[in-house]
């Protein structure tokens, strides 16, 4: 689930730099197909999100009001994988 919502976001980074995600979006990414109540979501994405802060991806990832993104003027490294 933490790989594809992160696949997500490096999809959207490098398709659209600058734009983010919004939480349905995310959780799209992450878990597709997924009927979920609003509040569930909500929760699932900030979880995903705090996760990916701790593992070291604090700097990269970006909140505003409008969603959440990687920071467009961080260079991506290495190859993009599918999830």
């Amino acid at each position: 689930t933490l790989r594809r919502f992160l696949a997500g976001l490096l999809r959207r980074r490098r398709e659209a730099p600058g734009q983010p995600m919004d939480l349905e979006e995310l959780l799209a990414a992450g878990w597709p197909g997924e009927r979920v109540l609003p509040r569930a979501a909500s929760n699932r994405v900030y979880v995903a999100i705090a996760t990916l802060r701790k593992l070291g991806l604090r700097d990269a990832l970006i909140s505003r009001e409008d969603g959440y993104l990687l920071d467009p003027d961080l260079a991506i490294v290495g190859r993009f994988m599918e999830a």
